[in-house]
């Protein structure tokens, strides 16, 4: 995105004067970060460019508060419709229950790997930019890990199979009446997967390219 439509689209949301300043805190910042990323969350593509000024801790913030929710509230929330359907006559509701307990582990294990490998990595990768820690420091603390090992070693396929589920379901059922008290499952699911397609779209598009630049420096 160029920075005229950028600037432009943050001055209608009255975010311009925040983002261009300097006095911003790391709670600040990711509060604005939070807002950009909702604003832009409906475009084709996210400003990339722009989103790479903000500093790493506030998007790995930025993230870490994403990772809360999603534990915290959306999957209890889930986890409580698919209870609530648990008594619905037929095998759906146990198949169901099933691949919930595999996203949630899933979704576990893959935040795990960033908030103890990946984010401390490129917080201290930073560090190497001002000074704060030495190229060797770095490479001593994390051994073989890199920005290239994690993107090679960490796949994930949450958002398809969240995809594939809510498919599944409406395949399942034979009429609109059946479908009917699904419905509220359905939209969790949607929005979701929206979420966490937005979240994949943050670290794969700006943070993960961002320290793959200050490794190559």
């Amino acid at each position: 995105m160029n920075n005229a439509s950028f600037t432009e689209k943050l001055k209608e949301a009255e975010l311009f004067n925040q983002f261009t300043s300097d006095k911003n805190n790391t709670d600040e910042k990711t509060a604005l970060f939070a807002q950009i990323i909702l604003l832009f969350a409906e475009e084709k593509e996210l400003p990339t460019e722009q989103l790479k000024t903000f500093p790493a801790a506030a998007i790995i913030d930025y993230l870490k508060k994403s990772h809360v929710t999603y534990l915290n509230k959306k999957l209890p929330e889930i986890e409580l419709q698919l209870i609530q359907l648990s008594n619905l006559p037929g095998e759906l509701t146990e198949t169901l229950a099933s691949v919930f307990s595999w996203l949630q582990k899933n979704m576990e294990k893959h935040f795990r790997v960033e908030e103890k490998s990946l984010f401390p990595y490129i917080e201290d990768l930073e560090k190497t930019k001002t000074s704060l820690l030495t190229t060797e420091d770095l490479k001593a603390k994390y051994k073989d890990f890199s920005i290239q090992y994690f993107i090679d070693s960490h796949h994930d396929d949450v958002e398809n199979k969240l995809e594939e589920i809510k498919k599944y379901i409406v395949h399942s059922l034979k009429s609109m009446e059946e479908l009917f008290p699904y419905r509220i499952l359905l939209q969790k699911l949607d929005d979701l997967e929206k979420d966490l397609r937005l979240h994949a779209k943050v670290e794969d598009e700006i943070l993960v390219p961002l320290a793959l630049e200050w490794e190559k420096k």
